[in-house]
């Protein structure tokens, strides 16, 4: 195992226990142990730690639930986003005060959304800087999901009255990419070729990859506009 990889996941461990009072500095952890893996092309969740991928390393190293900690990554990567200043400042004090991961995943997992409608850098704001509820900000984005904005080409909004709604059936179609075709396809790779081939190996590890980017894509996108 590379020295930084081992310094950073022995980090981690140490992060984990103290997450319950502080969860960002696990978070942030979180993020350059995903980052290093991914940009380099020589190593893997599978060489690195015996997994396949992110959720595997939660479940089988850390021993925790993949979705908390996909939120709490989730949540570390939009504060480096959209309140750098305030992290580094928390670092020098970490008598400051940050919202829960819970709560700004509610805002992360609905950016798409959020952003469509011009409301996300709002709901940033009124997190960080309003110290929003749970209750006003659950209330928000039910709101917001229950009308749809049109932006015109002369970039004004247009409201209208249709309602928001979860298409299931495309909901289920995308969960089944992650949980049945990608593994399929890898188990139908062991079946027919040598394990021991170079080319096999970085194939199925370029699945591993795919796979976790669709749950994690999956994960962070609640639902599908419908118009009903």
């Amino acid at each position: 195992m590379l020295e930084k990889i081992s310094n950073i996941n022995e980090e981690i461990k140490s992060e984990v226990k103290k997450y319950n009072n502080s969860w960002i500095g696990l978070g942030m952890k979180l993020i350059e142990l995903s980052e290093e893996i991914q940009k380099n092309d020589k190593i893997s969740w599978k060489s690195e730690f015996g997994v396949s991928n992110f959720s595997e390393y939660c479940a089988v190293i850390l021993k925790e639930d993949y979705d908390k900690m996909i939120k709490i990554r989730s949540a570390g990567t939009c504060i480096k986003k959209n309140r750098i200043e305030l992290y580094e400042e928390y670092k020098k004090d970490n008598s400051i005060i940050f919202p829960g991961f819970s709560l700004i995943y509610l805002v992360e997992g609905n950016k798409s959304m959020l952003e469509e409608i011009g409301k996300y850098d709002e709901l940033i704001d009124n997190l960080f800087e309003d110290r929003l509820k749970r209750f006003d900000l659950d209330e928000k984005i039910r709101g917001y999901k229950k009308r749809k904005v049109n932006v015109g080409k002369n970039g004004k909004s247009k409201i209208e009255s249709d309602t928001f709604s979860y298409d299931f059936d495309l909901i289920e179609r995308r969960e089944n990419l992650f949980l049945t075709v990608i593994p399929n396809l890898k188990k139908e790779i062991n079946d027919v070729f040598e394990d021991d081939d170079e080319r096999v190996i970085e194939i199925k590890d370029d699945l591993d990859k795919l796979e976790e980017k669709i749950r994690d894509l999956v994960l962070e996108n609640d639902g599908v506009e419908t118009n009903e």
